[in-house]
């Protein structure tokens, strides 16, 4: 999920957690999904930019609340 480029630690750390528990794939296509990018279950650069460009609060609690649903 390419965490280590991930501005926020608290970001990088949910969507490894989420990568974890649930598949890369999985994670990454929801955060492709919050970010209203085409779900392709590969980070790529312009999902990481995206990613880093996104309020960390908002991004967290997207995440958070992608990974629950999932759950």
């Amino acid at each position: 999920v390419r965490a280590g480029e991930i501005k926020s630690q608290e970001v990088a750390g949910m969507l490894a957690d989420f990568a974890f528990h649930s598949g890369v794939a999985t994670a990454t296509k929801n955060a492709q999904r919050i970010l209203g990018r085409a779900e392709t279950g590969r980070m790529g650069e312009g999902d990481i930019r995206a990613l880093n460009r996104l309020n960390p609060g908002l991004a967290f609690g997207r995440l958070r609340t992608a990974r629950l649903e999932y759950l």
